[in-house]
């Protein structure tokens, strides 16, 4: 598996990564005519802009394939 700052260029399920935290699964979609995904934390949901990101230095790993239910 190899991480990668380049930011996403297309929708899909991402695994995201800042300062070597956890990594969580994320669904990069095109919103207003640009790539973002939404955080949940303790204090809601909120909307990042993939572009934005890169000034966090973010790791991301993907897209990867969506599950599916058997």
């Amino acid at each position: 598996m190899k991480w990668t700052s380049e930011t996403p260029t297309e929708p899909g399920i991402y695994l995201f990564v800042l300062n070597k935290g956890k990594p969580r699964a994320v669904t990069v979609y095109d919103y207003c005519d640009d790539l973002c995904f939404d955080l949940s934390d303790n204090d809601g949901t909120s909307r990042y802009n993939v572009h934005f990101m890169r000034f966090f230095d973010p790791q991301w790993y993907g897209p990867i394939p969506e599950p599916t239910w058997e």
